[in-house]
């Protein structure tokens, strides 16, 4: 696929100012965001991921940023940011990048072009007792179970997993963090529970530190501890949507919807109400921004 250069980009922007675009990190951010603009009544914005532009190491560094889609989207609403000085004509731009673990490492980075997620990332808007009750009411053959039990238990394994992915940023050891769903286990109860010290052990394994595991499950408590109370922020969005098809698989219905992953974060949509996200200050302003 070829990519645009930055420069080329901005050429565009400043020859075609009509041009409304909404910067994203990667496919599912681009599903939501397309559906939330489609049911806003949004018209002519086009949705774009941060893989179809060329971001280079040059650029990433020069904001102190290391390469990942989140740094690359940071990155280029920065650069954006900066040619948009002395036009008057200009595209109309916004770029959109997940939190994650921004709160807990105190580098929060934003921009007249940037908007970061109020959660840890874009997923969790859908992490809400009405969705989730829609859903199962809906898409599972157990419309009954309790959705106390299935929020309680996704909350304990995504903040779980969570702590170990901050443990692994906060110590800067750029670890491949194992499979969360294969220490997850589905109880007697119909209550799926987490392995924690599978994941930790699974994890230094993975990566050849075969002698970090009591630092690192050390350093794993401490996040643990210092996680607030809201469950959107301490549970990372594409986690939370496999421990939630982890969690149901067998029990959805149709079976082929059960299959991906993918799949339930469309039906979690089907299940949304947009006018309900437009009150959180990450859809307040791409109201603003695109109205």
């Amino acid at each position: 696929m070829y990519r645009k250069k930055i420069v080329e980009l901005i050429a565009l922007y400043e020859l075609e100012p009509e041009l409304r675009h909404l910067w994203v990190e990667g496919p599912s951010d681009r599903v939501v965001f397309q559906w939330y603009l489609s049911e806003r009544k949004h018209p002519n914005v086009g949705v774009q991921t941060v893989d179809e532009v060329e971001v280079p190491i040059e650029v990433l560094q020069k904001y102190g940023l290391t390469s990942s889609n989140k740094n690359r989207a940071i990155a280029l609403g920065l650069e954006i940011e900066s040619a948009l000085i002395g036009h008057e004509s200009f595209a109309t731009v916004l770029v959109v990048a997940d939190r994650d673990y921004d709160d807990y490492l105190g580098r929060i980075l934003e921009g007249k072009n940037i908007k970061l997620t109020d959660f840890t990332s874009v997923e969790m808007y859908l992490y809400d007792e009405q969705i989730l009750s829609k859903f199962v009411r809906m898409m599972t053959a157990t419309p009954d179970r309790s959705l106390e039990d299935l929020m309680a238990s996704l909350t304990i394994i995504g903040s779980d997993v969570f702590a170990v992915r901050t443990a692994n940023e906060m110590l800067g050891w750029g670890m491949k963090i194992a499979d969360p769903t294969r220490v997850i286990s589905i109880e007697d109860d119909g209550i799926a529970r987490l392995n924690l010290d599978e994941l930790v052990n699974r994890t230094v394994r993975l990566n050849a530190r075969y002698g970090d595991f009591d630092e690192f499950m050390e350093t794993v408590q401490v996040c643990r501890s210092e996680q607030p109370d809201e469950p959107r922020s301490k549970i990372r969005g594409h986690d939370f949507i496999d421990i939630l098809h982890c969690s149901l698989r067998s029990d959805i219905r149709p079976r082929n919807a059960g299959r991906s992953a993918d799949l339930v974060l469309s039906h979690l949509l089907m299940a949304a109400d947009a006018s309900k996200l437009s009150e959180y200050d990450l859809f307040i302003r791409i109201d603003d921004v695109f109205s």
